[in-house]
C-alpha cells in the first residue's frame, strides 16, 4: 500500500504522537514545530497512497 520508507516515517510519527499525548518525555517545542512544518508532507503522501486504493 505504501512504500517501506513512508511506513517507517509513519511509524515514527505514531511514536512521536504517543510521546505528546501521554507525556512520556519532556516535550521539545522546537521538535513539535519541525514536525508540523516539515513532516506533514509524509501524511499527504499517505493520503495519496490510500486514495489510489479507493
Amino acid at each position: 500500500m505504501v512504500s517501506k520508507a513512508l511506513s517507517v516515517k509513519l511509524a515514527a510519527m505514531a511514536g512521536f504522537r504517543n510521546i505528546l499525548v501521554h507525556e512520556y518525555l519532556e516535550i521539545d517545542r522546537h521538535r513539535v514545530y519541525q514536525a508540523l512544518t516539515t513532516d506533514l508532507r509524509d501524511v499527504e503522501r499517505f493520503i495519496r497512497a490510500v486514495a489510489r486504493l479507493l
